[in-house]
This record gives structure tokens, sequence and C-alpha cells, in this order.
């Protein structure tokens, strides 16, 4: 969870040594805490890449899928939080905002350039997955790109290795959040997380990561072709109406 509460944060800061990924196919799960909101943000079709592969990202590439908003050089850290200390904060949120934007703005400003990403450079390769319409197509495209780039070979052999009901998940995920309020899409999510608690992938996924550790998880669907539509349609099926909810003050008025 911890991308989703930088994603949330009011200013968020990265550093050349951040690595942004969203690893959740590795394990059955899907992109949560708010990936169904802040996926959208990104150039169109980056988010259903980076949720098909887990692809790492760096800072400049977090600056350019919107999910960072300052850049600092690691060694100017210390400075960060002596300078931290010594401003005279209020009680009035956006004036402590204000305080804090030209703060890490300052250290922006001398913090040098980034080490470039790979998101923008490849944005070209990226978004030829708006021409097709079938996920199996789209998945196939990614497996099939004839490259030598070490940042795609490691997003084929994730894909590939992945776990083939999250990749149908997070598909039917972007699809039907669009528009979605941030409070909305946890909603959405908290009935989709219950589910991946139910079925079986996620169990299985956390097993052989965390503690078995044998880096072989034994997937209950081998391909996309396996999944039945019920089965993915059943994760987006109400479970609680607007009263019972367990997160209903998120949509409160």
């Amino acid at each position: 969870g911890g991308l989703g509460l930088m994603a949330g944060a009011s200013h968020r800061v990265v550093t050349e040594n951040s690595r942004i990924a969203m690893p959740e196919l590795t394990i059955g799960l899907y992109p949560d805490v708010g990936g169904s909101y802040f996926l959208h943000k990104m150039p169109e079709h980056v988010g259903l890449f980076l949720g098909l592969t887990a692809a790492s990202i760096n800072c400049d590439d977090a600056m350019y899928v919107a999910l960072a908003d300052h850049y600092l050089k690691a060694d100017k850290y210390d400075t960060l939080i002596e300078q931290l200390c010594s401003i005279k904060w209020g009680k009035t949120a956006s004036l402590n905002h204000e305080k804090l934007t030209s703060l890490l703005t300052e250290l922006d400003n001398v913090s040098g350039r980034m080490p470039k990403g790979n998101v923008k450079a490849h944005l070209a390769t990226i978004q030829k997955l708006g021409e097709l319409t079938d996920l199996r197509d789209k998945v196939n495209y990614i497996l099939n790109l004839e490259t030598d780039d070490t940042w795609l070979t490691r997003a084929q052999k994730a894909l590939k290795h992945g776990c083939p009901l999250s990749c149908a998940l997070v598909e039917r995920q972007l699809a039907s959040s669009k528009g979605k309020s941030l409070g909305e899409c946890f909603q959405m999510e908290l009935g989709m997380s219950v589910r991946c608690g139910e079925v079986g992938e996620f169990q299985e996924g956390i097993r052989a990561l965390l503690i078995d550790k044998d880096g072989a998880p034994n997937w209950q669907f081998k391909t996309l072709e396996q999944i039945p539509d019920e089965l993915v349609e059943s994760f987006f099926v109400q479970r609680w109406d607007h009263d019972s909810h367990p997160l209903k003050q998120l949509t409160q008025g």
C-alpha cells in the first residue's frame, strides 16, 4: 500500500534512488489502495501497461506519470529535515502547504537533473496497446515485443510469470473505474479485495513469494483463456448497498 499512500499525499517527493512499482500481478492481486483512481491520471495506456507488467519506474517516470511533485537529491535529505523543523508552522492547512511547497521547490531547483526514466522513452510502444481491443492481444503484443531493452525485457518476464487473473482484473478495474471519484474507487476496491481473499490466487501468490519462497506460484488459471467471464464479473458485484457499505463515509456529501 505504500504507493497508494504516496499517491494520495499533498506533497510527493522522489529522489534519484526512488523505485516505484505495482507488482500485484506477481501475487495474484491487483493495483489496489487507489490504483483505480491514480492509474487514470497517467498518459493513456501507461496505467494498464504498468499494471500488467509490474514494471519499475524511477523519479523521472514518477514525475511524468503524475505520481510525484518534487525531485530532491538524496544528499539533501538532512537539509530538508532541518528546514522543516525551522519553519514557523501555523494552524491553517493551506498556508502550511504553501510553505512546504516553497521549501521543496527551492530544494528541487538545486538538486540538479534527474536520471532519465523509461516510460516517456517507450511511450510510443506502450500506446500501441490502444490499437488493440482484446486483452489477450494486448498481452501477446507485450510478450512478443522484439527488444533488447532491459526495462522492457523485465516487464515481459514479469508478465509471462504473473497471475493471468490479475491481468484480467486490472483491465476490468480500469474500465470500471473511469470517471469515478477517489472515494468511489476505494469502495469498489474493497469489494475486489474481499473477493481476492475468496478465490485463492492471492493466497497462492503470497505462499510462493513470502511463505515457502519458492518463486513458483501454481495458479489455478494458467492462461487468460481459462478464466470464466463470470469469475471476473464476480469481483465487481456490489456486496453492499450505499447505506451498509463499510466505506460509505467516503462518498457522503
